[in-house]
């Protein structure tokens, strides 16, 4: 014999619009996942065109009137200043022109770096 069960369409219809509501949210997340990887896509190409290296590539677009050396294991700026720069000039202000015509942020030197001298 066959029951026939009594259908309720109130809670159909709320288990419906329950069922809708979360199906929506789903999306959404998933497209400020997708919006905040292609942010940060964005903001690293960005960076990795325009914060390159500016230590590397500074010695190639100064004018060749200046001497240029290469950096070996162990030298600082000071002991570079002090080798190069002219008796009556200041190591430290010899240290602040190397900087400035090199675009060095810090005193920090690496080996086979090239660097320009005033």
């Amino acid at each position: 014999m066959i029951q026939s069960i009594p259908f309720n369409t109130a809670n159909h219809a709320a288990a419906h619009t329950r069922t809708l509501r979360s199906s929506m949210a789903r999306p959404s997340r998933l497209a400020m996942l997708v919006a905040a990887l292609l942010a940060l896509l964005l903001v690293s190409g960005v960076m990795m065109l325009f914060g390159g290296d500016a230590d590397a590539y500074a010695a190639e677009s100064q004018p060749s009137s200046h001497v240029s050396i290469v950096v070996n294991s162990g030298d600082t700026l000071w002991g570079i200043a002090s080798e190069y720069k002219s008796s009556n000039a200041s190591i430290r202000e010899y240290i602040y022109e190397i900087k400035k015509l090199n675009g060095l942020k810090d005193s920090s030197l690496r080996s086979g770096q090239k660097l320009l001298l005033p």
